[in-house]
């Protein structure tokens, strides 16, 4: 067991905070629906297309615009639009604007449903297939009161507030970090990143923010209880800002929308090969789904091939995703597997909040499971990288409280609260990338002989660390767990390295006592409440011996004419 959360004498979770009063935060709220609710399998099909043989694009647009008029059922759901096997063919991305749509195929291999995406734009082709929900949303903050308070610990659900006469059980309120120069300043970024202008979004705004509900007031008191607590630790005493309770205004969030058992393919231009005779194209379609101004909804059983930046993109305002049983082989763009570069292939690029991606699986990523938002609460649970160029890891902007469950990559983490600049005088830095993020039960191996197989770092002085429990790494180039070079600073939490402990899986184990074990068993298949690595297994004998970068063009790829991969069910 690790020192840090381990069962107590009542068999609960028992957390060991730091002397701050730090602790590992809550992630069990990740998911469709905040976790532990099963995503529907009996949404009826009132739409069924069959692949025309031309451009699909207007008919699967049309169709969506059909179900539009559908009225929800008491779930909320209108209904599902069916693609029958074969190839449907779109040129630009589709749109998916109403809730309670679910959009199936028939299977996600080539003997299924296929969306061969033609979308091609200018030098970085921002396009793609499915796009959920409009691209940014329409809300706006109302400022309720102040939190109270010097040093706020990750984890903390009580707070003191100013004035609690406007706020209400049950009301949903946002806690907002107004993050300060000093702040900035003591991070050593002062010379790249500036305090945000509400009015004007910008790459760098490292705002921490939260969405919880109040469960209980003390009005004598003037103090809230939130559902669950906060990822990151806030010291206010330290000049690094203030907080407030906030009302979020117009959400502007669809909501139970699905992608269900797809094989989405991007053409590419074969033509185009760097001197060592790799595929190269950039000016294919970028993106297969993104989730942008959505909650509860998923992804599951769905494979991509070729795309330049991900399979399953979720954006920074999208909360509640769920992604399971997917994957994402061999990317085209300029990273390819002898030379790296940056800026492609992300192939799960989790950048909202509370998602969970579980039993996926990526082949020639550059970081296949990857953070690029200021944001919290994701889990990355049973997932497997193979022949990667880069790690998995939070990455450029500061991910919270995000975890990393059982997951086996052979290229490497990275996860450091650190300064981070990708070489003298770079006007874009890689950091401060994780506050308070936790490798749990993982294996890594690197080639990079000049850093270890995880990199682990902490942010100067109480601004927060990450931890690494339970991680084991093997043989190659960087063995160990490591700060990495000088500029990554100070070595973060480790603990039991190369030791797997218990329980397997932090998140599900979190799920369980706050749900209850059916919680887990309308989620978790069989082998992931078996034992150690079994689901790796399972996912590397599905995908690692497919054939690799074939013709997009030509769907006679060798012995998978009628290839489907089986996926398991959730134990329930």
């Amino acid at each position: 067991y690790s020192a840090l959360v381990r069962p107590g004498r009542d068999g609960r979770l028992s957390y060991a905070p730091d002397k701050l009063g730090n602790r590992i935060p809550d992630f069990s709220h990740a998911g469709y629906m905040g976790g532990g609710v099963p995503i529907p399998n009996d949404i009826p099909v009132r739409i069924t297309l069959a692949p025309s043989g031309v451009d699909d694009s207007d008919r699967i647009e049309n169709a969506l615009k059909a179900m539009s008029a559908f009225p929800p059922d008491a779930r909320g759901y209108r209904g599902a639009i069916l693609l029958e096997k074969g190839r449907f063919t779109v040129s630009r991305h589709i749109q998916v604007e109403h809730s309670g749509i679910v959009l199936r195929g028939r299977g996600c291999g080539l003997g299924g449903t296929i969306v061969f995406d033609k979308s091609r734009a200018g030098k970085h082709a921002k396009t793609g297939a499915i796009t959920v929900g409009a691209p940014y949303p329409a809300w706006r903050f109302s400022r309720h009161t102040e939190v109270l308070g010097g040093y706020i610990p990750c984890g903390q659900t009580r707070f003191k507030v100013r004035d609690v006469s406007s706020l209400s059980e049950g009301q949903p309120v946002v806690l907002v970090f107004h993050i300060s120069q000093k702040f900035i300043d003591d991070l050593g970024l002062a010379a790249i990143w500036s305090v945000p202008d509400p009015g004007k979004p910008h790459w760098a705004d490292v705002k921490p923010q939260w969405e919880r509900t109040i469960v209980r007031i003390d009005r004598d008191n003037s103090e809230i209880v939130l559902d669950y607590g906060i990822t990151c630790s806030l010291d206010v005493q330290a000049g690094h800002g203030s907080v407030t309770i906030e009302k979020l205004e117009n959400e502007g969030r669809v909501e139970k929308i699905g992608i269900e058992d797809i094989c989405f393919l991007s053409d590419y231009e074969r033509s185009s090969k760097d001197k060592d005779g790799c595929y190269q194209d950039v000016k294919h379609a970028m993106f297969a789904v993104t989730f942008n101004a959505a909650k509860n909804c998923w992804m599951r059983r769905c494979a991509g091939f070729f795309y330049a930046r991900c399979l399953a993109h979720v954006q920074r305002w999208a909360r509640f995703i769920t992604i399971e049983d997917c994957a994402m082989l061999d990317g085209v763009a300029w990273d390819t597997p002898k030379r790296p570069q940056g800026g492609w292939k992300y192939y799960f690029s989790v950048d909202g909040y509370d998602t969970l991606v579980q039993r996926c699986y990526g082949r020639y990523a550059r970081h296949a499971f990857v953070h690029n938002g200021s944001t919290s609460g994701n889990v990355i649970l049973d997932c497997v990288s193979e022949k990667g160029n880069l790690a998995c890891e939070a990455h450029q902007r500061p991910q919270n409280g995000s975890l990393h469950d059982n997951v086996v990559s052979d290229a490497m983490f990275k996860f450091t609260g650190a300064p981070i600049f990708l070489r003298p005088g770079h006007t874009q830095p890689h950091g401060m990338q994780a506050l308070y993020c936790l490798l749990w039960n993982c294996f890594s191996k690197s080639y990079r002989k000049w850093e270890p197989a995880i990199l682990l770092g902490r942010a100067p002085g109480n601004i927060g660390y990450n931890w690494a429990i339970g991680c084991i790494t093997v043989a190659g180039y960087g063995k160990g767990i490591g700060p990495g070079r000088a500029d990554y600073v100070t070595l973060g939490h480790v603990e039991s390295e190369d030791t797997l402990v218990k329980p397997r899986s932090l998140y599900l184990a979190q799920l369980e006592e706050r749900l209850g074990r059916q919680a887990v068993e309308r989620i978790a298949t069989a082998k992931q409440l078996g034992g150690y690595g079994e689901v790796w297994i399972d996912l590397m004998k599905k995908f690692s011996r497919l054939p690799v970068y074939q013709d997009p063009r030509d769907l006679d790829w060798p012995g998978m004419e009628n290839w489907v991969p089986e996926f398991d069910s959730a134990v329930e």
